[in-house]
Order: C-alpha cells, then sequence, then structure tokens
C-alpha cells in the first residue's frame, strides 16, 4: 500500500495507480528468489532450483510487458515516466547502511529459527511431545484443550 499514495500525489489516477499496483504484485512470486515458490517447492517436494529457473523467463517477459503498458499509458495520459533525483549519494549510503543492518538481523533470526528446527527434528521432539500427549488421552478435544 506504499506505492498507491505516491503514485497519486504524483499525479495518477486513482483507479490507474490500484490496477498497476495490483497487475505488477503478481510478478514478485514468480521471479527468483521467491518465498511462495519455495514454499510450494516444498510442500510439492518439486526442486527448488528447476523452479528458480523455470520463472525467470516467465518473470522477464510479464515484466517487460507491465512496462511497455505503463510507457504507453503514461504518454498518453501526460504522466511523468522517471521519478525525480531526490537522493544523495550520502543519502544512498545511509539507506544502503540501514538496510544492510536490518537485512543481517533478519538473516540471524531465519538462521536461528533454522537450526532450532533441525535440532527439534534431529532429536525428535514433536514425536516425543505427541507420544506424551497420548498417552495422556486419546481425545482430541481434550489435547487441543491442553
Amino acid at each position: 500500500m506504499l506505492m498507491i499514495p505516491a503514485m497519486i500525489s504524483r499525479g495518477y489516477d486513482r483507479g490507474y495507480a490500484s490496477a498497476a499496483t495490483a497487475a505488477s504484485g503478481g510478478v514478485g512470486i514468480i521471479i527468483p528468489p521467491s518465498i511462495p515458490m519455495v514454499i510450494f517447492g516444498v510442500t510439492a517436494q518439486e526442486s527448488i532450483t528447476e523452479m528458480f529457473i523455470a520463472g525467470v523467463i516467465p518473470g522477464l517477459l510479464i515484466a517487460v510487458g507491465l512496462i511497455i503498458v505503463h510507457l504507453i499509458r503514461c504518454r498518453g495520459k501526460g504522466y511523468g515516466i522517471f521519478i525525480y533525483k531526490e537522493l544523495s549519494l550520502k543519502g544512498v549510503m545511509s539507506s544502503l547502511e540501514t538496510t544492510s543492518w536490518l537485512t543481517g538481523r533478519v538473516l540471524v533470526i531465519m538462521f536461528t529459527a533454522y537450526s532450532f528446527g533441525r535440532l527439534l527434528v534431529q532429536y525428535r521432539i514433536p514425536d516425543i511431545i505427541a507420544e506424551a500427549l497420548l498417552s495422556l488421552t486419546s481425545d482430541v478435544h481434550l489435547i487441543w484443550a491442553l
């Protein structure tokens, strides 16, 4: 929802801003690396590498198609195509530093969660918990209540 207010403030119609945002939202799922693609690959037991390779060309074709439609629409309506340069080199470096720091924090969380999950599976903790609960009762409603 960040793009629509920014496009409206630059003079785009509300309908066009919404349509362009909705149409371009699906490209992120196709072009690798894509979290929904990884989740689908793991669930469907498909090769993630092959799915990534298969998503590059269709994703780029869709992106080029959206760019062409946008350029035609912008010329017809008189919208601006390019964003004005408002960021200095110092601002870019500051943004890069902040982004790197936040990305590092997310990666630490993901690594910790991955390691914890691997330890749980390796030591069969979910199986042990399930056996302990099922030894108490076999009633599904009571297990959910616990």
